[in-house]
């Protein structure tokens, strides 16, 4: 809290010194609650395996599903996100988006849950890495042979959803977002949930 303000300056709740003070004394929010690492088995059900991927949207894990018994991939919402409730509005609205998507070269999207107030979003596991992985392996360029059919997988997952009636636009389409299988398949993933992240970041 900047010195000066009376009130909060993302919702504009009222604000005294007193309630400052008492924040500045409050345990770290990261010892204060449970959280989703590895080892740590999540509502009972997901047992978080590793890590797989990291950014500033979230952390992802390679989870067991003892329900399913299968392996998922479980992305973590940063904490911060969790307590805005814009922010877990908007998600909830891009999740259900994507649950209606159903195609070969789309991550599918499983649900969107809560465990011990930390929002996770759980999905289909695909194994190998990104595209931007693979470009960095061939120095920023993929051989023609290569390049082709990413490029007719992208483009088939991408028609598949701007024909939907409404469209479905994925507005954060980028290397890092296009998975690649270990049988070189290509497959977008965080279907509107990147971009609905970015934005809320962006507000806190």
């Amino acid at each position: 809290m900047p010195d000066g303000l009376s009130e909060c300056p993302h919702c504009g709740a009222p604000v005294d010194k007193t309630v400052v003070g008492n924040m500045e004394t409050m345990v770290d929010s990261d010892e204060a609650r449970i959280q989703i690492i590895t080892g740590v088995t999540v509502a009972g059900r997901y047992e978080i395996k590793r890590e797989i991927g990291r950014g500033g949207m979230g952390i992802v894990y390679l989870a067991f599903d003892k329900t399913l018994e299968r392996e998922i991939a479980l992305k973590v919402i940063p904490y911060e996100l969790c307590q805005d409730p814009r922010a877990v509005k908007n998600l909830k609205r891009e999740t259900n988006i994507a649950l209606g998507l159903s195609h070969p070269n789309i991550v599918r999207i499983h649900n969107l849950e809560t465990w011990e107030g930390q929002a996770f979003v759980t999905m289909e596991y695909v194994a190998g890495g990104t595209l931007a992985h693979l470009l960095d392996e061939h120095g920023g360029a993929l051989p023609l042979a290569q390049a082709l059919p990413r490029i007719k997988d992208i483009a088939a997952a991408l028609d598949y959803a701007h024909t939907r009636k409404p469209p479905v636009i994925h507005r954060d389409l980028k290397p890092l977002n296009i998975l690649i299988t270990t049988g070189g398949q290509a497959k977008i993933a965080d279907y509107g949930l990147a971009h609905a992240l970015k934005d809320s970041a962006t507000r806190i």
